[in-house]
């Protein structure tokens, strides 16, 4: 009896030792299972490791109008294939999105509806999923709308000899509804009397600007010359001949 007590005791003790280290083990190898599990499930961000554009032509859109194609990227694991229900955030440096955070479908694709800003110019959007190596980047190109204005810039109310160019060029600036700058717009420049034109520019160049140089007539004392455009009020320059 005694030594069967003995062994009793001695075979109960890693029992009990289990018992009072054995559901924090559990509990802690519960937790890596679901962190590992976490990681791989289907439709989690944190398996994301590539952003990349899916197309990234025929980006050109229109001030205060819109982009005729979607923003569309890919989010890939490491191994190449697809992430679905990878969260996608869009940000734009001049326009902004219908909505900025979109989930990846089943083809891990995630697609974004851009609306240009006022400004025209070169808009750069990124497409930015939490771990991966990088965003998506595209650049869109957003021209200025159509030309409202026909305004003075430089040049007016100069004087100089007659038979001698002007030191100023005259210049002129079409802008649309917002103030940019309209390129390729056709100036017609008509100068008073004798005095002529040269070094015209037919039509705005990229921020909307033409020039012209202006020589006063012989005999000439005031000079006038209108500049216009096609739909738009014109302008007049006035200048002086000795």
């Amino acid at each position: 009896m005694h030594h069967l007590s003995r062994v009793r005791t001695i075979r109960s003790t890693p029992r009990a030792a289990l018992a009072r280290i054995g559901a924090p083990v559990v509990i802690l190898a519960l937790c890596a299972a679901m962190a590992c599990d976490s990681a791989t499930a289907p439709g989690s961000s944190s398996r994301a490791a590539l952003v990349t554009p899916v197309d990234e032509s025929g980006l050109v859109g229109t001030a205060g109008g819109t982009l005729d194609s979607a923003i569309v990227v890919q989010v890939s694991d490491v191994a190449g294939s697809a992430v679905p229900g990878a969260k996608v955030v869009f940000t734009a440096e001049l326009g902004h999105f219908a909505a900025d955070t979109v989930l990846t479908d089943e083809e891990g694709r995630a697609s974004a509806t851009y609306e240009p800003g006022t400004t025209a110019g070169t808009d750069t959007v990124r497409a930015t999923v939490q771990g991966a190596e990088a965003p998506a980047v595209f650049f869109v190109n957003i021209h200025a709308s159509a030309p409202v204005a026909l305004a003075v810039v430089a040049g007016d109310n100069q004087s100089g000899a007659a038979g001698v160019a002007l030191p100023d060029s005259l210049s002129v600036h079409v802008v649309d509804a917002y103030g940019n700058g309209v390129s390729g717009i056709a100036i017609t420049w008509t100068p008073s009397g004798s005095s002529t034109i040269s070094g015209a520019d037919a039509t705005t160049g990229d921020h909307g600007i033409a020039r012209a140089t202006l020589t006063p007539g012989a005999g000439a004392q005031t000079v006038t010359v209108h500049a216009d455009a096609a739909g738009l009020t014109d302008v007049t320059f006035n200048a002086s001949g000795t």
